[in-house]
C-alpha cells in the first residue's frame, strides 16, 4: 500500500529524472565553435627506408571572436582512413579572431603508410585521396583545444591510368 510519504518520494524522483534529462539534452545541443584545420600542402623532407619526414602546411581557421594564442600542437594525419604521419610542435603562433593562419610543421610516417597508399591508388579504386587531420592546440587562453577536420584531394587523371 502506498503511503503519502512514498507517493511524495516517487513524484520527486520522477521530477528529478525529468530535470536531469532536460539538462543533459540542453548540454547536447550546445554548439561550441572549434578551430578547423585543413591540409594546405605536403612535401617530403627526408625519406629513409623505414621512416619518412614530411613538411605539412596546415591552415587553421578560427571561427570565434577571440584570438587563439597557440603555444604548440599535437596532430595526426590520416589518409584514406589509415594513420599516415604524426607530429608535435612547440611553435607558437596566433590565429586572429574570425580569421585563419597557415603554419608549417613536420610529421613522421613509416614505409607501411606509403606502401598502403600506393597500393590503394594502383588498384584503380580511388579517384581522390581522403584525409583527416586530428589533434589539439595547446593555447594560452583556452587550454587544450581539439580539432578534427576531414577533406579530400582529387587525384590527377594521368596518375589514374
Amino acid at each position: 500500500m502506498d503511503t503519502p510519504e512514498r507517493k511524495g518520494l516517487g513524484m520527486r524522483a520522477r521530477w528529478a529524472g525529468i530535470l536531469l534529462a532536460a539538462v543533459l539534452a540542453g548540454c547536447a545541443t550546445v554548439d561550441f565553435d572549434r578551430p578547423q584545420a585543413s591540409l594546405a600542402d605536403i612535401s617530403i623532407v627526408e625519406g629513409g627506408l623505414i621512416e619518412q619526414r614530411y613538411r605539412l602546411k596546415l591552415r587553421f581557421m578560427n571561427p570565434t571572436d577571440q584570438a587563439l594564442e597557440v603555444e604548440g600542437l599535437v596532430y595526426e594525419l590520416e589518409v584514406n582512413g589509415r594513420t599516415f604521419a604524426r607530429g608535435v610542435s612547440d611553435r607558437a603562433f596566433t590565429v586572429p579572431r574570425l580569421s585563419e593562419q597557415t603554419v608549417e610543421v613536420t610529421a613522421t610516417g613509416n614505409l607501411g603508410g606509403i606502401v598502403r597508399q600506393a597500393m590503394d591508388v594502383a588498384s584503380g579504386n580511388r579517384t581522390r585521396v581522403d584525409y583527416r587531420i586530428v589533434g589539439r592546440l595547446v593555447t594560452k587562453n583556452s587550454g587544450r583545444v581539439p580539432f578534427d577536420t576531414r577533406g579530400d584531394i582529387p587525384l590527377p587523371a594521368d596518375l589514374l591510368r
